[in-house]
């Protein structure tokens, strides 16, 4: 699963622990070739969704749904290291955004 945020309502009620380490780009594809994982996104961000199809078979199009966490998911969230509010980033590159790899317990 691939996230631009982390909505901690998507987890569901009860206690929960998260575990979450940066990784690189280059890490997430080869986690995934290795793992051979069903890759859907939620990314709305044609740049940001741009970049990531670089190193991970996504589908093109930009997904608005509402993630809703499942046992057994595989977050990576991608976010910008500097946002601008109201700004729209037309083209991005791996140092302009930070990824996490997000399990829950």
């Amino acid at each position: 699963m691939f996230l631009n945020a982390l909505p901690l309502g998507a987890i569901g009620h009860g206690s929960f622990r998260l575990y979450v380490i940066r990784v690189s780009l280059k890490e997430v594809a080869s986690y995934l070739e290795m793992r051979k994982l069903e890759v859907v996104h939620y990314i709305r961000h044609p740049a940001t969704l741009g970049l990531l199809r670089k190193y991970v078979p996504l589908s093109p199009e930009p997904n608005a749904g509402l993630y809703k966490y499942s046992r057994g998911d595989v977050l990576f969230i991608v976010t910008l290291k500097n946002p601008t509010r109201g700004a729209e980033v037309a083209e991005l590159t791996e140092n302009d955004v930070e990824v996490y790899f997000v399990t829950v317990s």
